[in-house]
């Protein structure tokens, strides 16, 4: 399992970013089309369709596809260390990323620093996308009860004759579904009106449908417990004939939760990536992806955190309690965060 994490983190860390530099242009033009229509081209718009396309083709099928030889960075060596060194002398010159700039360390230190103003600028840039993933641990809390307490949910509930865990495919299938039409509907839609969705705003609707959805499985639960034969205990009375009797609820009911969590992911995981790719300095997007990547195991953390808990007759506490932890990151990141879509970038 070690050797798996770190191959897989490596690999995904890597990839991401390199598939976003095939997309070259770095400028907007002019195009004419082939039925004469004349577009502009956006690099920010091509990024977030890239991630968009991206994750429906990894939720539908593996496809193969390469136009000619695929472009790559010349590599430069780890930044890892000047970036440490740069961030410990901001936090020794009164946490300001500025004192750490060249002038600044002369003028008070008297020493030269291997590092020049833009790779401080640099900086700060990646710093930025860094405070925005700091509010996706408890996204992925959330979704992390997909693989665990609501199968045991549905374990609760009338199958009939379905296994516990096949209602959450409906999570894979409603991104199927829904990827392309929001691409090609939804945000098309508000392209031609000049209405601006930017990155802040998709993550924030996506955080809260996975408020929506922990708040149904709140519901859900109470629901199963109003309901006999064991109430809050399902599985474990004497009307239970030893557990093959469950709470006379249909686990189908569960659908809607894993609908919203579908739809809540993607808002989140492909804009979340965008974001962290276009905020990244260029030398810096496989740290900050790996950083992005990072918050998962973060959110898996919490998630162990919570099983003490996770079990009858609490259960609606610890949906509540989850559900309540949600809303209250969905509005503290709008709060946080929202003048930076009106921005193109807001530096610390």
């Amino acid at each position: 399992m070690i050797l798996i994490a770190f191959s897989s983190g490596g690999i995904r860390a890597a990839i991401t970013p390199l598939i976003a530099e095939q997309y070259k242009e770095m400028v907007s033009r002019i195009k004419i089309q082939r039925n004469g229509e004349i577009t502009v081209t956006d690099r920010e718009l091509t990024i977030q369709y890239i991630y968009n396309d991206g994750q429906h083709r990894r939720l539908s099928s593996t496809r193969n596809h390469t136009d000619g030889e695929i472009f790559k960075s010349p590599p430069s060596g780890s930044i890892l260390p000047r970036v440490t060194r740069a961030l410990w002398c901001g936090a020794k010159g009164g946490f300001r990323v500025d004192a750490a700039k060249p002038q600044a360390q002369f003028e008070k230190h008297h020493k030269e620093v291997p590092w020049d103003d833009v790779f401080i600028h640099e900086l700060k840039s990646g710093l930025l996308a860094c405070r925005i993933l700091i509010f996706y641990p408890i996204h992925w809390l959330c979704l992390n009860q997909t693989f665990s307490n609501l199968i045991a949910q549905a374990g609760q509930m009338v199958n009939s004759g379905v296994p516990n865990d096949t209602i959450k495919s409906t999570n894979p299938i409603t991104g199927i579904i829904l990827i392309p039409l929001i691409q090609q509907g939804l945000y098309s839609f508000l392209r031609r009106r000049h209405i601006r969705f930017g990155p802040i705003s998709r993550i924030d609707v996506g955080f809260t449908l996975a408020s929506a959805s922990i708040v149904y499985a709140t519901g859900l639960q109470q629901l199963i417990y109003n309901t006999g034969p064991c109430y809050s205990h399902p599985r474990t009375c004497a009307a239970s004939e030893n557990g093959q009797v469950p709470n006379q609820v249909s686990m189908f009911l569960q659908a809607p939760i894993y609908m919203l969590g579908g739809l809540a992911d993607v808002f989140c995981i492909p804009t979340g990536t965008e974001y962290a790719y276009n905020q990244a300095p260029r030398s810096m997007k496989s740290v900050v992806r790996a950083l992005w990547l990072a918050t998962a195991g973060v959110g898996a953390c919490f998630a162990m955190a919570f099983t003490p808990v996770a079990k009858d007759p609490h259960l609606i506490v610890m949906y509540a309690c989850l559900a309540v932890v949600m809303g209250v990151t969905t509005v503290a990141f709008w709060v946080t965060f929202r003048e930076n879509d009106k921005e193109k970038m807001d530096m610390l």
